[in-house]
């Protein structure tokens, strides 16, 4: 989850390493796909990030109703490292994008209860 905090997302793909050029120059490996698709979700500066904390705090405010308990609890800690990850003005510009009710779904969350 950590690399998903560090993706720099931008209007092209990611530089191939010396490693990855293999066989059929400018073609993709593995790492760079997965780097493309990240940046695809996350969207240019992260923007999609507001979407997406919404999207997982619905999921753990009617937890029971669309996850089981093992994909409720990883997402439990995933909020709580993109809050570690992210500057905490980062992290409150996204917070004031929630709605009142995924705002005190999230303060809840992160403060374990």
């Amino acid at each position: 989850m950590r690399l998903l905090m560090r993706v720099m997302c931008l209007d092209k793909p990611p530089r191939q390493s010396a490693t990855s050029r293999g066989a059929a120059a400018g073609s993709p490996n593995a790492a760079d796909e997965a780097a493309i698709s990240r940046c695809r979700i996350l969207g240019p500066g992260n923007k999609n990030l507001p979407l997406i904390l919404s999207v997982i705090v619905r999921v753990l405010i009617n937890g029971h109703d669309l996850a089981s308990d093992d994909t409720v609890q990883r997402m439990s800690r995933l909020v709580n490292q993109i809050q570690a990850n992210l500057p905490p003005d980062v992290f409150q510009s996204i917070f004031a994008q929630l709605t009142p009710a995924d705002q005190a779904a999230l303060q809840k969350t992160l403060s374990g209860q």
